[in-house]
């Protein structure tokens, strides 16, 4: 194979990138620990997947979180109602493992409206602008303003 590569002018990792397989959990062949099923506390109680999955459960079924509360207030409520230490990432892994994420906000772009697109302006005098700026002079250790007004 390596030959073959060597002929054809093909990196190595072209080649046996290929060799990875994807696991039924979904995850890449070699990719990160296997996943253990059990969250261990501070004070060394074992805590297994599956209380809390049914706890995630049970908060996303209450009102108050069927449409607020992202894994990180999850992971918070964890902690203070039932003394489960889990981290975060374990968490979304077990919320989108049981398909109870929220779908993820999209960002609004607000545009500030330009005045003078609003209108139609033909001629001078029709719209101004104003602009207020204001720095500090250092050595007088005082600050000073400046007004521009401008013709659209």
């Amino acid at each position: 194979m390596q030959k073959v590569i060597k002929y054809a002018s093909i990196a190595n990792s072209t080649w046996y990138q290929r060799d990875k397989h994807v696991e039924e959990d979904g995850r890449h062949k070699n990719s990160g620990r296997p996943i253990p099923g059990f969250t261990i506390n501070p004070d060394g109680s074992v805590i297994p997947d599956e209380l809390i999955i049914s706890a995630l459960v049970n908060y996303r079924s209450r009102k108050e979180f069927a449409n607020g509360g992202g894994y990180q207030k999850l992971t918070h409520y964890l902690r203070r109602d039932y003394g489960y230490t889990v981290n975060p990432k374990k968490v979304y892994r077990l919320c989108r493992e049981q398909n109870i994420l929220l779908p993820l906000k999209k960002k609004r772009h607000t545009r500030r409206s330009k005045r003078c697109i609003n209108r139609i302006i033909t001629a001078p005098f029709q719209m101004w602008q104003l602009d207020l700026k204001y720095g500090f002079v250092h050595g007088e250790n005082r600050f000073f303003f400046i007004l521009a007004i401008i013709d659209v």
